[in-house]
């Protein structure tokens, strides 16, 4: 029934149970805290071939796949390049840099259409984890999934 009204009525009607204002605008968009201002996130737009980052680079940020696909691949010791996963909006690339011995990417990831992702820098992403609880079973369902 909550659902068949306007997202205003919905909030109101959050507002009522005594549910804080930033989970309450946090429900319809779940990196919200990401894009708040002065955060270190920014975004960045790919054509359909290019990379999002290449293996063996710095691993100092995160990226949130907004929308567009994205290929993971891994190049092998004998120069044989494998594909480890397919990404599609609403997926975290990159996230081996939260890892505190993780200084370098350990996969390539090409975009396979235009896309259209959140970049958010490494110490913004852990001070993120740290202040909101939701995000952070948020990301770490994105983990454990």
């Amino acid at each position: 029934m909550e659902n068949d009204r306007k997202p205003e009525e919905r909030l109101a009607l959050s507002a009522d149970r005594a549910v804080p204002k930033h989970l309450v605008a946090w429900q319809g968009d779940p990196i919200a805290c990401l894009r708040v201002p002065g955060i270190g996130s920014s975004i960045v737009r790919l054509k359909k071939k290019e990379a999002v980052f290449y293996q063996a680079m710095p691993a100092d940020c995160v990226f949130y796949l907004l929308n567009g696909r994205v290929k993971l691949t891994a190049l092998s010791p004998e120069g044989r390049e494998a594909t480890i996963a397919l990404m599609r909006a609403g997926d975290f690339l990159g996230e081996e840099c939260i890892s505190s011995g993780q200084l370098q990417r350990a996969t390539t990831a090409i975009a396979i259409s235009e896309c259209m992702l959140l970049r958010t820098d490494r110490k913004a992403m852990l001070e993120v984890l740290r202040r909101d609880p939701q995000f952070f079973q948020f990301f770490l369902s994105f983990i454990v999934a």
